[in-house]
């Protein structure tokens, strides 16, 4: 039961944190007057390249 509960808080902030981030790109998106999708798709693009530095910078250090 109690893993049910961490669960559910667990994607109850993970929902939270990405209508945050959604709201903060729309807003990003409204204020360059570009298309949401356009500033989504960049957004992922840096997310993933962040992604990758910090596993390859985490395996140089083993």
């Amino acid at each position: 039961m109690a893993i049910a509960i961490e669960e559910y808080e667990q994607s109850a902030q993970a929902n939270g944190e990405i209508r945050f981030i959604t709201l903060e790109l729309m807003k990003l998106a409204s204020e360059q007057n570009r298309p949401y999708e356009q500033v989504l798709k960049e957004f992922v693009a840096n997310a993933s390249h962040t992604k990758r530095a910090f596993l390859e910078g985490t395996q140089k250090g083993k």
